[in-house]
């Protein structure tokens, strides 16, 4: 688990240097939402869980994670990376990616 997060780590200070300037955040250990339940009128229920998601809450947490930052309380996630031993993914879709450690970092 150590060079994990040794890799982590040095990820996120490489991605924090090339995206200032921008309206990108990158956060280490962000969670985020995989279901978001509504009602029978669409109407969407525990609102709370949508701003501060928490693993295991409908919510799954990544190493990194870059966010468009749309104003000063919302952020959209745009994409993450997760590092693993062996390389595994257990999301689908956009954001959610899977690298392997890299022995040379």
């Amino acid at each position: 688990m150590a060079k994990e997060s040794v890799f982590v780590e040095t990820a996120h200070r490489l991605i924090e240097d090339e995206l200032k300037g921008q309206p990108l955040v990158v956060r280490r250990g962000a969670a985020l939402l995989y279901q978001v339940t509504v009602d029978n009128n669409l109407r969407v229920m525990f609102e709370s869980r949508i701003r501060e998601p928490k693993r295991g809450d409908s919510a799954f947490q990544t190493d990194l994670c870059i966010f468009e930052q749309k104003s000063a309380d919302v952020l959209l996630p745009e994409s993450c990376l997760n590092s693993r031993p062996r390389s595994s993914q257990y999301a689908k879709g956009r954001i959610v990616g899977s690298v392997a450690e890299s022995s040379s970092l």
